[in-house]
């Protein structure tokens, strides 16, 4: 044995180890996932919870709730084709309603105009 070298080899079966990490990983992927869905939810919640609010401002500012919830849906459709939010256009009309003033698409279409050109 003088003068030889000695080789040892060890063989080590690394399948359950991969298993339990490919466990692992979809344990952490669909705690992930279930986070991500309740985030959303929970987002999802507060923005309907922020429409009723901004609704229910526009039925008192319109002194009824049913002109208040129409100003409301005309302002989401003014908002789809506008640089302003439906949260920023919804104040807008709140406060020229408190004002005692009654506005309509056409001056929220120049306030957005006037704001798309002052923002850039």
């Amino acid at each position: 044995m003088a003068g030889k070298d000695v080789v040892y080899g060890v063989e080590i079966d690394t399948s359950d180890a991969r298993r339990s990490l490919n466990s692992l990983k979809s344990t952490i992927a669909g705690v992930g996932s279930a986070l991500a869905a309740a985030f959303t939810i929970r987002e999802l919640t507060q923005v309907a919870a922020r429409f009723e609010d901004l609704r229910t401002t526009l039925g008192t500012v319109f002194k009824d709730i049913e002109a208040g919830s129409a100003a409301f849906e005309q302002i989401k459709a003014f908002a789809t084709s506008s640089v302003l939010s439906v949260e920023d256009l919804t104040q807008t009309v709140i406060k020229l309603k408190a004002a005692g003033l009654d506005p309509t698409v056409k001056q929220l279409q120049l306030f957005a105009d006037i704001a798309s050109v002052t923002t850039d």
